[in-house]
């Protein structure tokens, strides 16, 4: 088996198991929840792991692989993370939300060179009966290098879904990561979700796949 075969089956492994061992949409979800999402693109792959202490704070780990672009071969995030809500706006017909997080941790490059890393995620939503918008930056920083990913998001639904129904959203994305690719990525997708489940697929006006899963109890 070849060394990229290799990468490619543990980081499968890696996203299988974490997906097992526990995802709402929000970085911090209900008191004693537990959150897992795992995000896929030909070029970036994300996972997550939360724990929610309060309704306020959520302790855990997100790993972040970029590869394909600009010459970088293999580049791999490791972090802890915590993720407070420091803000929520409500009334009967809509909802926002304002979360921030912190990121200490290792990069790996080319699966040789290790060194420290930090980052942010930053999240911003609005949400009402039939509209969605919301914005996310994530971000891992080293010494030689950063990497920053700038998105925002507009979904549209027709209908309202009870809880025990699935929702259907139609959604797009603008998309960006900074020193690793000059093209800013636009994509449609299709979200659907009930209760404690939900998935995201799509295709990037480039013809580049999406598939993300995100569960939690």
């Amino acid at each position: 088996m070849g060394v990229n075969t290799r990468k490619l089956w543990l980081w499968a492994l890696f996203s299988f198991l974490l997906f097992l061992a526990s995802a709402s949409g929000h970085p911090v979800i209900f008191k004693g929840g537990t959150a897992t999402q795992v995000d896929y693109m030909e070029n970036d792959q994300s996972a997550y792991l939360y724990h929610s202490l309060t309704r306020f704070d959520a302790v855990g780990a997100r790993m972040w692989r970029l590869d394909g672009a600009k010459g970088i071969e293999d580049r791999i995030f490791g972090f802890a993370q915590y993720n407070r809500l420091a803000k929520r706006w409500f009334d009967e017909s809509y909802q926002a939300n304002l979360y921030l997080g912190a990121s200490l941790g290792a990069a790996l490059t080319d699966g040789e060179d290790t060194e420290p890393a930090a980052g942010w995620l930053i999240q911003s939503d609005w949400e009402t009966l039939h509209w969605y918008l919301a914005f996310q930056s994530v971000s891992g920083i080293t010494q030689d290098f950063s990497h920053i990913k700038n998105a925002v998001t507009l979904g549209y639904t027709p209908y309202k879904a009870d809880y025990d129904e699935v929702s259907v959203w139609l959604m797009f994305r603008v998309q960006h990561i900074s020193e690793f690719s000059e093209d800013t990525v636009l994509m449609p997708f299709i979200r659907l979700f009930t209760n404690s489940i939900f998935l995201e697929a799509g295709v990037t006006t480039e013809g580049d796949p999406r598939f993300m899963i995100m569960y939690h109890f």
